[in-house]
């Protein structure tokens, strides 16, 4: 295991990770459809000379800082991968499990046996679940927003497109009904 790896733990417990995840506390307090119509550009610092950043690019920097933090978790060649051991869905009990014998017991385990990376790993393996669950939880969340948000602006699109078709076509429209009608075929 590499130092990094290692140290992971150490972040998690620091409250690191919370703040590059930022505070989830603040998602229900507003409805679904009020959240569609927040404007997306918002000054970063109220007063401050710096360029304005929308949220969607603090979140974009966000993902981005959280890609370099884990970086790590992704440095195995294919070749290292097939080698692994696979977790399957009792996976996760099975190690919880052999940590707690192996910690009652530790006169049954070989004298090359690490117990405190064991630990390490475990304590890892904790936190990594906990944090794959907050981000499929996010993915769902900016899945869904994606969802909602095409739905209005396809329902725009068709009001644009019907207007178009009923506009004159003199109007420098007639190629862009063409390529409609064309994609719609």
């Amino acid at each position: 295991m590499s130092d990094s790896k290692a140290n992971l733990l150490e972040i998690f417990r620091s409250g690191e990770s919370k703040t590059a995840l930022g505070d989830s506390t603040e998602r229900g307090k507003h409805s679904a459809k009020n959240r569609l119509k927040a404007p997306l550009d918002s000054p970063s610092t109220a007063g401050s000379k710096r360029k304005k950043s929308s949220p969607l690019d603090d979140a974009r920097q966000s993902v981005t800082e959280l890609q370099q933090r884990f970086a790590f978790l992704d440095e195995y060649t294919v070749g290292e991968s097939c080698l692994m051991h696979r977790m399957g869905e009792g996976g996760r009990s099975f190690v919880e499990r052999a940590l707690q014998v192996a910690e009652a017991n530790e006169r049954i385990l070989p004298r090359s046996f690490d117990l405190d990376s064991f630990r390490r790993e475990v304590a890892l393996l904790r936190d990594l679940g906990a944090l794959a669950d907050e981000l499929n939880g996010l993915a769902q969340a900016v899945s869904s927003g994606e969802g909602a948000i095409g739905s209005q602006a396809f329902a725009k699109a068709l009001v644009v497109q019907q207007a178009a078709k009923m506009g004159n076509a003199d109007e420098g429209l007639g190629e862009v009904l063409n390529e409609w009608a064309d994609s719609e075929s």
